[in-house]
């Protein structure tokens, strides 16, 4: 399950067959302003999405005591 909100609290919701980057991309494409900061898991997909969307993805890990 894929879920993201921005700051204006609009909600994407999706349930993924597979968490390939492609297809989370897929999601993502024309949502997302080139340059614009991105929180989201540890998950090694992201930073192939946020390549090629050209984000800036910041990465929590909460094993590490982080917390947003």
């Amino acid at each position: 399950m894929l879920i993201a909100r921005d700051r204006q609290r609009n909600l994407l919701s999706k349930m993924l067959d597979y968490m390939w980057w492609e297809e989370i991309e897929s999601c993502f494409v024309g949502r997302i302003a080139p340059g614009t900061p991105v929180c989201a898991d540890a998950l090694a997909q992201h930073d192939r999405v946020a390549e090629h969307l050209r984000f800036v993805l910041k990465t929590l890990v909460t094993t590490e005591g982080q917390t947003v």
